[in-house]
């Protein structure tokens, strides 16, 4: 039963890495930016579709959800060193990545705890 539930974990965990992935990417695709950062819809879009995307993946699934705001993210601080390799704001980024994943991770327990409230 333990690995049923390990193996839903990365599951999800896999399902956010593309997730977040593509709302980097389709953010820069659209707003024609080297960073989705540069774009307004990285904010006003991609942050509340990952953020969401991160709640229900907590609702569904109990234990260990914090991962999933983790999850979410981690592709886009490599996606970032990809297309722009230096620049004097790159640490700042990895300051607001930490800062999303931590949102995020927040999310997704509350999505856990909706769960739990709604089962008794």
């Amino acid at each position: 039963m333990k690995s049923s539930s390990n193996i839903k974990t990365l599951a999800f965990s896999v399902s956010l890495v593309l997730i977040g992935t593509f709302v980097w990417e389709l953010i820069r695709f659209i707003s024609n930016e080297k960073e989705a950062f540069d774009s307004i819809f990285y904010f006003i879009v991609g942050l509340p579709m990952m953020f969401i995307s991160t709640f229900f993946a907590g609702y569904l699934q109990s234990g260990r959800c914090w991962l999933f705001g983790i999850s979410v993210v981690i592709a886009q601080p490599v996606l970032l060193f990809y297309e722009v390799p230096s620049g004097p704001l790159f640490m700042i980024g990895f300051v607001i990545f930490g800062f999303i994943s931590f949102v995020s991770s927040r999310a997704a327990l509350f999505g856990e705890s909706i769960r739990g409230k709604s089962k008794r």
